[in-house]
């Protein structure tokens, strides 16, 4: 069996300072379930984590300097204007890694226009276009 902390593709989704494994189908349907069924609790009990729910500039830069190394891909879904100061863009630029900031806000507007519903169960998928 290999061990998973030394696989450098393995897929990590952080929520809040909690992180998941999304490598595979099954472990992402399992986080997605353990969310739905109320489960999962994410912790943000660091102190720049969050105002009013949203985390600070503060917090995404602690994200990058903890768990992004050199030719990662990090991607942040947000509803705040996040801008990261120009030296820590231009240091990830220089470790080859790839920033994506999607706005939530965006793409909640995109659902809305699409007429999307909500129920029990709500699953939203997006894609570039």
């Amino acid at each position: 069996q290999e061990d998973e902390s030394t696989d450098k593709s393995k897929q990590v989704l952080y929520l809040g300072e909690s992180s998941a494994n999304v490598t595979s189908y099954e472990t992402t349907m399992n986080l997605l379930n353990s969310i739905i069924t109320g489960k999962y609790s994410a912790s943000s009990e660091a102190p720049s984590f969050s105002n009013a729910g949203i985390a600070t500039t503060k917090a995404v830069m602690n994200l990058i300097d903890r768990h992004v190394e050199d030719s990662n891909v990090l991607m942040l879904f947000s509803s705040a204007n996040l801008q990261l100061p120009n030296d820590r863009m231009e240091n990830l630029t220089q470790r080859g890694c790839a920033l994506h900031c999607h706005d939530a806000d965006v793409f909640g507007a995109r659902l809305q226009r699409e007429g999307a519903g909500s129920g029990d169960i709500t699953i939203s998928l997006a894609w570039d276009t």
